[in-house]
């Protein structure tokens, strides 16, 4: 059986927007609780494989609502999602995905802008708050807020792409872990470097409450960004 004739008639670019990909989420929250256990594995699969490729939103969510409709129009007819897309859920996902259109680049910077405001936010937060009951005279280290404005919003999207293709993966759960354990090594490797570097001597003083008011304005600024940039 042809892996993509069951969603033959799809065609993003002839279809008019009337949701939102925000509103295309939630009903595809509320329809998914309707699929058995077998077939909401296999779907949700293939909602992480497309949700975590890189493709236009909208079009990423039209896609996987389409998936949905079908597959529960074919479990009201006794069918599996295996019957009805095959047992190749990624090879079949790859052919949906090739005509679909592609993330801007727009939308890639500010996701990463979205991840890096988001962690920085919590950085600052916590030592404006430690700061107040051990102020500390020598200043904040510039050298961890650098390293991790460069990278935080890097590793995030490199777990997003792991995500991806660990999911048809044996133990990809396991991948997971493994990988995230190397990041983590890779990251602590880093901050110890600069440490034996002296690259901590590099320090900003400022106000006690400035660290509170960065922490305050990123989180607004996070707040902002996510609801142009989440997928789910």
């Amino acid at each position: 059986m042809d892996q993509t004739g069951c969603l033959s008639g799809f065609n993003y670019q002839g279809r008019e927007k009337r949701m939102t990909a925000k509103e295309m989420i939630e009903i595809n929250n509320a329809r998914r609780e309707k699929l058995n256990d077998e077939n909401k594995k296999y779907y949700e699969d293939m909602l992480i494989y497309i949700r975590t490729s890189d493709v236009d939103e909208h079009a990423g969510e039209e896609l996987l609502l389409e998936i949905l409709e079908h597959l529960l129009e074919a479990q009201e007819n006794g069918q599996s999602a295996e019957e009805v897309f095959g047992s190749k859920p990624k090879q079949y996902c790859d052919e949906l995905l090739e005509g679909l259109p592609k993330e801007s680049a727009k939308d890639k910077v500010l996701m990463y802008l979205y991840i890096t405001a988001s962690g920085m936010s919590w950085y600052f937060l916590v030592t404006g708050i430690f700061s107040l009951f051990f102020p500390d005279k020598k200043g904040i280290s510039l050298t961890p807020i650098i390293a991790s404005i460069l990278f935080m919003g890097a590793v995030v999207l490199l777990i997003l792409k792991l995500m991806k293709w660990t999911t048809y993966k044996e133990k990809s759960n396991l991948w997971l872990l493994s990988a995230g354990a190397l990041i983590f090594t890779a990251w602590t490797g880093l901050l110890v470097y600069l440490g034996l570097q002296n690259a901590f001597q590099y320090e900003m003083a400022w106000p006690t409450y400035t660290s509170l008011v960065i922490g305050i304005i990123l989180i607004a600024a996070s707040w902002i960004l996510r609801h142009r940039v989440i997928k789910f």
